[in-house]
Protein backbone atom coordinates (compact mmCIF):
# COMPACT_ATOMS: atom_id res chain seq x y z
CA UNK A 1 0.00 0.00 0.00
CA UNK A 2 2.96 2.77 0.61
CA UNK A 3 4.69 1.45 -2.55
CA UNK A 4 1.75 2.36 -4.59
CA UNK A 5 1.13 5.74 -2.77
CA UNK A 6 4.65 6.92 -2.96
CA UNK A 7 3.96 5.90 -6.91
CA UNK A 8 0.90 7.84 -7.26
CA UNK A 9 2.39 10.91 -5.28
CA UNK A 10 5.27 10.61 -7.58
CA UNK A 11 2.91 10.76 -10.98
CA UNK A 12 0.63 13.88 -9.73
CA UNK A 13 4.07 15.89 -9.28
CA UNK A 14 5.54 14.77 -12.55
CA UNK A 15 5.43 17.84 -15.42
CA UNK A 16 5.89 16.73 -19.12
CA UNK A 17 6.13 13.45 -20.73
CA UNK A 18 8.11 10.76 -20.50
CA UNK A 19 9.22 7.38 -22.66
CA UNK A 20 7.77 4.67 -21.17
CA UNK A 21 9.65 2.04 -22.68
CA UNK A 22 13.28 4.19 -21.76
CA UNK A 23 12.05 6.97 -19.60
CA UNK A 24 13.66 9.75 -21.65
CA UNK A 25 11.63 12.93 -21.56
CA UNK A 26 12.67 14.11 -24.92
CA UNK A 27 9.64 13.64 -27.33
CA UNK A 28 9.25 14.51 -30.86
CA UNK A 29 5.97 15.47 -32.42
CA UNK A 30 5.47 13.84 -35.75
CA UNK A 31 2.01 14.52 -36.69
CA UNK A 32 -0.64 16.73 -35.22
CA UNK A 33 -4.91 16.37 -36.31
CA UNK A 34 -7.73 17.76 -34.83
CA UNK A 35 -10.36 15.18 -33.19
CA UNK A 36 -13.85 15.53 -32.46
CA UNK A 37 -14.64 18.08 -29.41
CA UNK A 38 -12.33 20.28 -29.91
CA UNK A 39 -9.53 17.97 -29.15
CA UNK A 40 -5.97 17.39 -30.47
CA UNK A 41 -4.31 13.85 -31.35
CA UNK A 42 -0.69 14.00 -31.42
CA UNK A 43 1.44 11.18 -32.34
CA UNK A 44 5.16 11.64 -30.72
CA UNK A 45 8.65 9.58 -30.84
CA UNK A 46 11.22 8.90 -28.39
CA UNK A 47 14.33 11.06 -29.38
CA UNK A 48 16.31 7.92 -27.54
CA UNK A 49 14.84 4.48 -28.11
CA UNK A 50 12.09 5.43 -30.84
CA UNK A 51 8.87 4.05 -29.33
CA UNK A 52 5.95 6.39 -30.50
CA UNK A 53 3.28 7.26 -28.15
CA UNK A 54 -0.45 9.13 -29.29
CA UNK A 55 -1.51 11.28 -26.81
CA UNK A 56 -5.16 12.84 -26.55
CA UNK A 57 -4.88 16.71 -25.43
CA UNK A 58 -7.62 19.03 -24.96
CA UNK A 59 -7.33 22.97 -23.44
CA UNK A 60 -8.80 23.67 -20.13
CA UNK A 61 -9.82 27.28 -19.18
CA UNK A 62 -9.98 30.55 -21.00
CA UNK A 63 -7.48 30.73 -24.11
Amino acid sequence: MIERQKCDDRLVHQRGLQCGACGHRRLRVIYTRAAKGGKLVRRRECRKCGERITTWECVIGNP
